[in-house]
This record gives structure tokens, C-alpha cells and sequence, in this order.
């Protein structure tokens, strides 16, 4: 989310070191997208989430409608220090195959979670759908 919605949607918080636009970036946001995948496309997703997995010592975290981002790859015995956790991918399975919303956590931004969504299209598909592409990294 950028600070020119934000400061629409808080209309007291116009200047860039206001106090109440820092408390609100300092939230966790969720987003709503309509990003449509094939079901193919879905499987191919989740299935290079699971090659690298936080239980194979990777950065994803999949549950069955979601991928969680970390910030680095976990070791055996769980989390990095310093290691958290930038957001979630929330998907529809079935008659839609979509990313419906993206929750951005404490300290990222949505921008932040696109570049991470552009990634993992980008191993998993052969190219990147609707995150940001690597010319943006």
C-alpha cells in the first residue's frame, strides 16, 4: 500500500513523519487482489512452495489455501534468528484458482510481498504473471 492511498484513507495523516501514518504501516494490511491462475498453474505453485518448504529448510510455509513468506530459509530446528515473516498468499482452489488477498506483515510492504510473488512465479511458472519482475529487484 502506498503512502498516498494511506494518507487518503487517513486523511490526519498528511505529513510522511506523522505519528498516526507511522502507526499504521507499522500494522499488518491485507490486500485485496484478484490475481486468476490456472489449476495447473496453482499446483505448479504450491508445488515449488513445498520443494522449499520451512520444513526442508526453505523461506515458504504452505498450508492448504496458503503460502506464508519468511525472510530466510529455516534450519532444522526452526527459525533463523532475525528470521520473520513478511506475509501471506491467500488462494481459492476450484472454480475460481485465484490469489484473492495478500496480507503484508509488520515492517514490509505490499511491494515487498509482489517482488516475493514475482519470485516465486517466476521458479514455479518459467515467468512472472502479476508480481513485479526482476528488473524491479
Amino acid at each position: 500500500m502506498e503512502i498516498e492511498s494511506l494518507e487518503n484513507e487517513y486523511p490526519d495523516a498528511r505529513a510522511q513523519d506523522s505519528p498516526q501514518l507511522r502507526n499504521v504501516l507499522m500494522q499488518t494490511i491485507s490486500a485485496p487482489v484478484d490475481y486468476r491462475y490456472t489449476r495447473r498453474e496453482l499446483i505448479m505453485l504450491f508445488a515449488f512452495a513445498q520443494t522449499y518448504d520451512v520444513e526442508c529448510e526453505g523461506r515458504y510455509e504452505i498450508g492448504i489455501t496458503t503460502i506464508k513468506i519468511w525472510t530466510q530459509p529455516w534450519t532444522p530446528e526452526g527459525p533463523q534468528p532475525g528470521s520473520e515473516r513478511m506475509g501471506t498468499f491467500y488462494f481459492v482452489w476450484g472454480h475460481e484458482n485465484r490469489l484473492w488477498q495478500i496480507a503484508v506483515e509488520k515492517g514490509f510492504t505490499l511491494a515487498d510481498l509482489l517482488r516475493e510473488l514475482g519470485i516465486l512465479e517466476e521458479h514455479a511458472l518459467g515467468k512472472v504473471r502479476y508480481g513485479s519482475g526482476r528488473e524491479e529487484r
